[in-house]
């Protein structure tokens, strides 16, 4: 165990941040699915999974039903999604897959934050979003202490340096997003398409610039309670 003075816990705190960098990841819960995106970079590009379906390298599918995306240090996204692959794989040895729901995996993906901030110098550099396409629809948000907190209709991370410009990026998407969803639960939540026109429009709003002009945008469709198939293209930023 780690002897955490303040100042050992200002200088963790500050690499994390610094790995999950000033880009933002959003997230939007829409009445035909869901849509995600963050801007993309030369280390975003797609891959298979075990599904043999493609995604981006900072999302991660299990099961089809289960999804974790992440924004930070591409090689401690790495890690942390083999781990929480590995420690799902082992739940199912022992019980049914129903048991392997999203109140469990909040609390592996916690777990795995948690013990890495406690016994290294190095946390993980990164936040993950996790939703399940099983009921309750919403989104858990973890951060690299381990502290998990739940959204409903949208989620926005990253954007994580106490800077000036990170805290205004990540306030202003946050109330663009919640105008945009209070106007769509007048009608229903809104449709799967105008839900990517918000999540493109939050990135080109408050976004802070980078090298890339493109957004990997990952649209998740539903068919009831069950999720149909998984669109992935990157959309420009104008």
């Amino acid at each position: 165990m780690i002897l955490h003075t303040p100042d050992l816990i200002r200088v963790k705190d500050e690499r994390a941040r610094g790995n999950i960098g000033k880009h933002l990841l959003v997230a939007i819960w829409c009445k035909d699915g869901v849509v995600i995106g963050r801007r993309a970079n030369e280390r975003s590009a797609s891959r298979v999974g075990k599904t043999g379906r493609k995604f981006p390298n900072w999302l991660l599918e299990y099961d089809k039903r289960l999804y974790f995306a992440s924004i930070g240090a591409y090689s401690d996204i790495e890690k942390l999604h083999t781990a929480i692959n590995s420690q799902l794989d082992d739940l199912k040895t022992w019980v049914t897959a129903r048991y392997v729901s999203k109140h469990y995996a909040d609390q592996v993906i916690s777990f795995l934050f948690e013990l890495r901030y406690e016994h290294s110098l190095y946390p993980y550099g990164a936040m993950t979003t996790v939703f399940s396409l099983e009921a309750p629809l919403e989104f858990s948000m973890s951060d690299y202490s381990g502290k998990v907190r739940s959204f409903s209709q949208f989620v926005v991370a990253g954007a994580a340096l106490e800077t000036d410009a990170c805290k205004d990026a990540r306030r202003g998407a946050v109330d663009f997003l919640n105008k945009e969803c209070k106007n769509a639960r007048a009608e229903q939540w809104m449709i799967r398409g105008k839900g990517t026109s918000v999540l493109l429009s939050a990135l080109r709003r408050f976004d802070l610039p980078g090298e890339s002009q493109w957004a990997d945008v990952v649209s998740i469709t539903a068919d009831g309670v069950l999720w149909k198939r998984r669109m992935i293209s990157r959309r420009r930023i104008k």
